[in-house]
């Protein structure tokens, strides 16, 4: 089994580490985009969007979303019956009002280890990233670039 970058069942503490696998202090990285901060960069808006599918804050991952929001129930479900073991962010790139990340999610649903590779884009509008869409690869595609 893959090595976890927070413990589970994942515990919104402050000074524990933040599960967008950052390595950093859940306080001092996802956390505040919770509060009302706004990322600053577009991997860090996908970080955080990791961590509130995985705290199952589903108003941040509609509000953060570009265009027609996601279905709510649908988000909700998803967020319920999925364990988020990791994330690793392949690479980040921003190029004016747009952005492109490419990361690697490590999931477990229904006792099924679930991998897949996510290509996704951000717009950048009045000053907040949001997400766009997302180009998805079951599996590990390492060789995805930005």
């Amino acid at each position: 089994m893959q090595e976890l970058c927070h413990p589970l069942p994942m515990k919104r503490h402050e000074k524990g580490l933040c599960p967008c696998c950052s390595g950093r202090i859940y306080g001092e990285c996802c956390a505040p985009c919770f509060k009302g901060m706004h990322p600053l960069t577009a991997e860090a808006l996908m970080r955080s969007r990791y961590t509130a599918y995985a705290s199952g804050f589903v108003d941040y991952i509609l509000e953060t979303t570009y265009g027609s929001p996601p279905d709510t129930q649908q988000v909700l479900d998803f967020c319920e019956h999925t364990q988020f073991i990791k994330l690793e962010v392949l690479c980040s790139k921003e190029v004016g009002l747009t952005a492109t990340v490419v990361f690697i999610a490590h999931l477990k649903q229904h006792q099924q280890s679930i991998t897949f590779t996510e290509r996704s884009a951000f717009l950048k509008e009045n000053g907040r990233w949001l997400y766009i869409s997302g180009e998805t690869f079951f599996g590990e595609n390492r060789s995805l670039s930005c």
